[in-house]
């Protein structure tokens, strides 16, 4: 058998792939390195912190306790008004313990592998645990209580598993707390329902007065308690207008009138600044917090971007959400029906209010219905009656 005689074209084409060989193989090789040894450090950073997690918590008096209080965060680090909240409960939780008699602990949600063990984007100095490294480290608690974040609740009892959940009531004397800050966030009935049978005793907080209705109570059929959220460090007092900048602040919340009512503000106040607020430390956001005029929410309406300025001595923009907004705010200047009531007034309401006599007199106007319901001191006084289970509406 004859072989054709090799021609220029065809050793060519031997050479082109050849070489795209090895330049394939020369970069799989280097990613698949790469990936190894990634794979490697994050795998021995994971095991150095949790061996660190392990040593912190058999130094503290959680490893022992008889009764343990467990506050549940999410792996991936995000600022919210609901993780501001939680890391407040948890603050006053472990001021409180001549009356619930436990040790307070913030954990992971169940089996997420996480290497850092805080919370960076803001100023705190509160370790988080692994679920399963608390459960399986402090054996002598008898008496467990969870507080679940409302959105989270069917993930967390998924991740959990409901036969855990059972043998962790029998052993554990497991009891649950929904964690409800966002009403629209809630699980559905019937996963309540379900957690019920497990857990004989569950209850929902409500950071929002509307929740907390005899109509709810029903509906859940579990034990309501009014709990308001705080999320600031302190008080915050107010400043004076003088000290203040024609600066709007903006959450980040999407909608779909969100552009025209930027653009609107934009065009009739060339002058004003206009902030959207998005990743950005908390301490940062405080700091312009107490120097804008103003401030607008795309969100639940009666929410940090709204009440944070009018703490500080500003003033808020927001449409009335009847999910959130108690019924006495539906007449305040600045709370609109609906976003085309706001784009017609919100013009000549900040031509109004732009002196130092209007803006203060309607700042402490607002602060004072605001003080009805939310403050440090309320939530502490509302923690500790739910500890010693004493509900708004049994």
């Amino acid at each position: 058998m004859t072989t054709e005689p090799e021609t220029l074209l065809t050793r060519v084409k031997k050479l082109l792939r050849w070489s795209y060989y090895r330049l394939f193989r020369a970069r799989y090789d280097a990613l698949r390195w790469y990936c190894y040894r990634l794979f490697r450090a994050r795998y021995y950073a994971l095991a150095l912190r949790r061996c660190y997690n392990v040593a912190e918590l058999l130094r503290s008096p959680a490893h022992r306790a008889k009764r343990l209080i467990i506050f549940l965060a999410p792996g991936k680090e995000f600022i919210s008004g609901g993780i501001l909240s939680i890391f407040n409960l948890y603050r006053f939780s472990r001021a409180m313990e001549a009356i619930h008699g436990a040790q307070v602990v913030m954990c992971y949600y169940p089996y997420e592998a996480r290497t850092a063990s805080r919370y960076v984007m803001f100023d705190n100095d509160v370790t988080i645990y692994p679920f399963e490294m608390v459960m399986a480290t402090c054996r002598n608690a008898s008496h467990v209580l969870m507080h679940i974040p409302e959105y989270a609740v069917e993930d967390i009892l998924n991740r959990i598993g409901w036969d855990s959940l059972w043998r962790l009531r029998a052993e554990r004397n497991l009891r649950a707390n929904i964690l409800n800050q966002n009403a629209l966030l809630m699980p559905r009935p019937q996963s309540v329902a379900r957690l019920r049978e497990v857990i004989g005793d569950l209850t929902c907080t409500a950071a929002f007065p509307r929740f907390v209705t005899v109509e709810q109570r029903r509906y859940w059929n579990v034990p309501l308690h009014f709990l308001p959220a705080w999320t600031r460090p302190d008080d915050g007092d107010p400043t004076p207008y003088e000290t203040k900048r024609n600066l709007m602040i903006v959450s980040p919340d999407s909608h779909p009138q969100r552009e025209a009512v930027l653009r609107f503000v934009r065009e009739t106040f060339p002058d004003m600044e206009i902030r959207v607020i998005k990743d950005l430390r908390f301490e940062e956001y405080l700091k312009l917090e107490e120097v804008a005029k103003w401030s607008l929410t795309f969100g639940e309406g009666l929410d940090g971007y709204f009440a944070g300025v009018v703490l500080r001595g500003g003033v808020g923009f927001a449409v009335f959400n009847e999910t959130f907004f108690p019924e006495e705010y539906r007449s305040l200047q600045t709370v609109y029906p609906d976003y085309p009531t706001l784009l017609r007034r919100i013009w000549e309401d900040m031509r109004s209010l732009d002196n130092k006599e209007s803006l203060e007199a309607y700042s402490a106007k607002v602060r004072s219905l605001l003080a009805e319901n939310w403050g440090p001191q309320k939530t502490r006084a509302a923690l500790a009656a739910f500890y010693r289970e004493e509900y708004t509406l049994p």
